[in-house]
């Protein structure tokens, strides 16, 4: 399946109310999540053309000119500064670069699986950080061969020190029968502290790599310190969505899944598949009122199954109405699926978080050409809808395995 990319950001000054942070600011913090690369393990690794499928991309925004920094940090801790200079508003700055040293390591690369070289639940090195001299939006994607997503990064002052997690289940293996033989990639969450000596308590819903069920994590981090979480590997359909996260200092936290297939019940008609990655609003920003709308198919899609969105509780006895006719109660961690079929109003007793999720395209067929592949889209709450905003629509590189 070959695709191009198309990516829609929204970003504004907020006028609602001084008391809600937006998404505009001076300072960022964030990491990127393992994502699949095919031929990683071969000589194609070092080759130019594949290195350009296989990209880290920062995009950022400005309102009047505007100079920063990018400070990158590897896997060992080395850190390079990149400057940047936005003299025009009109114009998005775009920063590149291999993945390999950046991107947190999960423990399926491309196919194998390297226990020894995973950054599975332990503190990590890698890490971005942006600083600028005036307000700026900043968007990050993760490219890979066939596999991409784009987040909004949320600036320090939005963070705080409560989340809930969402992401999406496990994918799996299936046998020429058709029976699941095995994992393949993995529900994830990652954590980025912002801060020294950053304590933070990880209560998640489902085994992970090194915990299970009911068992918390308490980890220490250092400023710019990144912890990945993923869920265990030994069984089918782990999911990590409503995990708990808590920290005594402000942290980004990440959401997704490193190539999912949707929906996962549909795993015998559907195959093709594709990173997940947001940053995860802090409970205190949710609200409880959201606007969902059907996702356009595109020309030549399946049209096997539905698109669908997840309403995440953070709060016990969260009753969720859809278009003011109650579907459900949630407690705290608790999540409802619902087939995105038309357009809805999502109200929620107490704040809740939404997300959107694009389904597979097809079979992922050798060969095919198949346009459109899952994505997942945090929906804001209509509490901090804004009065204005700028769409940007962005190209990434398009690598072709059939050239040299």
């Amino acid at each position: 399946m070959r695709r191009l990319l198309t990516l829609l950001f929204l970003a504004a000054a907020v006028t609602v109310s001084a008391q809600v942070p937006d998404s505009k600011g001076t300072d960022f913090w964030f990491t990127f999540m393992p994502n699949y690369h095919n031929f990683a393990n071969t000589n194609q690794f070092n080759s130019p053309a594949w290195r350009l499928g296989h990209q880290l991309y920062v995009y950022i925004g400005a309102e009047v000119p505007t100079r920063g920094t990018i400070t990158l940090r590897d896997r060992n801790g080395i850190e390079s500064i990149v400057s940047f200079n936005i003299p025009n508003p009109a114009d998005l700055y775009e920063f590149k670069t291999f993945y390999a040293p950046y991107e947190l390591d999960g423990f399926n690369k491309a196919g194998d699986v390297d226990f020894a070289a995973m950054d599975t639940e332990k503190p990590a090195q890698q890490s971005f950080h942006i600083e600028s001299d005036n307000e700026v939006t900043v968007y990050a994607l993760t490219q890979g061969n066939l596999t991409s997503d784009a987040f909004l990064v949320l600036p320090t002052d939005a963070l705080s020190t409560d989340y809930v997690v969402t992401s999406y289940t496990s994918d799996f293996y299936l046998d020429g029968s058709g029976a699941p033989t095995g994992p393949s990639t993995p529900s994830q969450f990652a954590i980025v502290a912002t801060e020294d000596a950053t304590i933070v308590t990880i209560d998640a819903v489902d085994e992970t790599m090194f915990s299970v069920i009911g068992q918390s994590q308490r980890v220490e981090l250092q400023r710019g310190e990144s912890f990945l979480v993923q869920a265990n590997p030994n069984a089918l359909l782990r999911d990590l969505t409503g995990s708990k996260v808590r920290s005594d200092k402000p942290i980004a936290v990440f959401g997704g899944h490193q190539r999912a297939l949707l929906p996962i019940e549909d795993r015998a008609n559907l195959g093709s598949r594709d990173v997940l990655v947001e940053q995860l609003n802090p409970i205190v920003t949710w609200g409880k009122s959201a606007f969902v709308t059907p996702l356009e198919f595109s020309s030549d899609e399946f049209r096997t199954s539905n698109n669908i969105y997840r309403v995440v509780a953070a709060f016990d006895s969260t009753v969720v109405f859809r278009d003011l006719v109650e579907h459900a109660i949630l407690d705290a961690g608790e999540f409802v699926e619902i087939a995105l079929t038309r357009a809805e109003v999502v109200n929620t007793s107490r704040p809740a978080s939404v997300a959107m999720f694009k389904k597979s395209a097809g079979p992922g067929t050798t060969g095919s050409a198949l346009v459109s592949d899952p994505f997942m889209m945090m929906v804001p709450p209509a509490e901090q809808f804004l009065d204005s905003y700028r769409f940007v629509n962005v190209q990434a590189y398009l690598y072709r395995d059939d050239l040299t």
